[in-house]
């Protein structure tokens, strides 16, 4: 019942500061987020539908309430919700643009990004700061994405100064670790980055579950390009095998390619695939990624 998102979101933002609490206080600041979450939500819906240009419409009216504090809007209620919210819409807006191959528009809005972060090093304390290392990395993988080599490692270093010396932090930077050597196609040393990137993920628990998923994923693309077919497919195969907290679309058209590559019958072994994402994947998965 996504659908529901916008109303629910709309009636949190109406019904206001609740008598005897304060402006600012941490329950204001609670529902602000939630509400800013429902948004965030409902302006994604059309993409699911195949409407890209109606979700990256919404995004961009949302960006605008973000960057004003807008509380009607539910994307207010305090600086910190306002920073944190663009910075999300941002990031979608990013991997719609990158997906729809508008570079320019892309490259703009990670420039934007990058806008929203400091150039604090660390907190007062000497910790780093995760939220703006991960926001660097988004806007950094983006440009590699899309060409612009410099400037993405340039984001990306900026990315792991400011990551913790935690697993959160470690993860970050194996991962941009393994992207840059792929990119210089180093592919064994690539592979050996994604794995520590998997290892500090896991070491991160259930908060890290897509994380580890994108460095084992990751990880087996090495071994496609190095021509490494069996073993890429034993990779992602058993990917699968550990959950369906590793279905995703990436990963399973990176199956189908090494099935076409590597398979004798590639369209048995994807037929197979799909009767297995038929009894097990969400009714929203994107099929098209089997390569059908």
């Amino acid at each position: 019942r996504l659908g529901d998102a916008e109303r629910a979101a709309d009636a949190l933002a109406a019904a206001g500061v609740p008598e005897g609490v304060a402006a600012g206080s941490a329950k204001v600041e609670l529902d602000a987020r939630a509400a800013a979450e429902l948004h965030l939500v409902w302006a994604e819906l059309p993409a699911l539908d195949g409407k890209r240009g109606e979700t990256v419409q919404r995004l961009y009216a949302q960006l605008g309430n973000a960057a004003a504090g807008d509380t009607k809007a539910a994307v207010g209620g305090g600086g910190g919700v306002s920073v944190r919210h663009e910075r999300r819409v941002l990031t979608s807006l990013l991997g719609h643009h990158a997906a729809a191959g508008q570079f320019a528009a892309a490259l703009a809005v990670a420039a934007r990004l990058v806008e929203t972060v400091g150039d604090d090093d660390a907190d007062d304390a000497g910790n780093g700061d995760g939220e703006a290392a991960w926001t660097l990395s988004q806007a950094g993988l983006a440009c590699l994405q899309l060409g612009a080599m410099a400037s993405g490692r340039a984001l990306l270093a900026r990315a792991d100064a400011r990551a913790g010396e935690d697993a959160a932090g470690d993860y970050l930077r194996a991962l941009h670790a393994g992207l840059t050597l792929f990119c210089e196609r180093r592919l064994a040393d690539a592979a050996a980055a994604f794995a520590r990137a998997g290892e500090a993920a896991r070491r991160n628990g259930a908060a890290a579950v897509a994380d580890t998923a994108v460095a084992d994923n990751n990880a087996a693309v090495c071994q496609l390009y190095a021509n490494k077919l069996p073993e890429a497919v034993r990779s992602l195969e058993g990917c699968l095998q550990q959950g369906l907290q590793y279905l995703r679309s990436d990963l399973v058209c990176n199956l189908a390619s090494c099935y076409e590559l590597e398979s004798a019958d590639p369209g048995a072994a994807k037929k197979r695939l799909g009767e297995w994402i038929d009894s097990a994947a969400p009714d929203d998965f994107q099929r098209a990624a089997l390569r059908m």
